[in-house]
């Protein structure tokens, strides 16, 4: 049987969500970016996933999978020990909620950031206009991540690794702010 395969590009995060989940689960995994990405020049990778985005799952029996939170679904369901969703309905579904916003909203904003602050696409009055809007359009994400702690995953098991049982991502990545 093959290996199981991720393509992804090192800088997308959507890759590095299911990079994070099946490290989480210890789940021996090969790396692959391919060719041509994003340019549509790549016609094998188009086989695996004919959007030609990363990330891409392919299981060791050859199914190919696209989109991150169907690999991250996937991944959950094919080894569902040690969770990384909370097992309470209400809780998951907040925590699908924040995915959500992360992948479509706060993902956009954190790129632009990068264009402005790393590659300088911007500098000057103009960055700091944009570093303001991208810092008022975050404020707006705050109250979906907020949760009450009835809606927090309940610490379980801890192991060597300190593991707990349902929502070890969700802790780990500190998706509520900071105090």
């Amino acid at each position: 049987m093959a290996k199981l395969t991720l393509y992804e590009h090192p800088l997308s995060p959507y890759a590095q969500k299911n990079k994070m989940a099946l490290r989480e689960k210890e789940i021996d995994f090969a790396c692959v970016t391919p060719d041509a990405i994003g340019t549509g020049g790549a016609a094998a990778f188009l086989e695996i996933n004919p959007r030609a985005e990363v990330p891409a799952l392919v299981t060791e029996d050859g199914m190919a999978i696209f989109d991150s939170t169907i690999i991250f679904d996937y991944i959950e369901e094919r080894w569902p020990s040690p969770p990384l969703q909370p097992q309470d309905p209400a809780a998951r579904a907040r925590a699908r909620m924040i995915e959500d916003v992360m992948d479509t909203q706060y993902e956009a904003v954190n790129w632009g950031l990068g264009e402005i602050h790393f590659f300088k696409r911007a500098e000057g009055k103009l960055a700091e206009t944009l570093t303001e809007n991208a810092r008022r359009q975050t404020e707006g994400f705050l109250p979906i991540w907020k949760m009450s702690s009835a809606e927090m995953p309940k610490k379980g098991r801890t192991g060597s690794r300190g593991r707990c049982s349902g929502g070890r991502i969700w802790r780990r990545c500190r998706l509520s702010p900071r105090p």
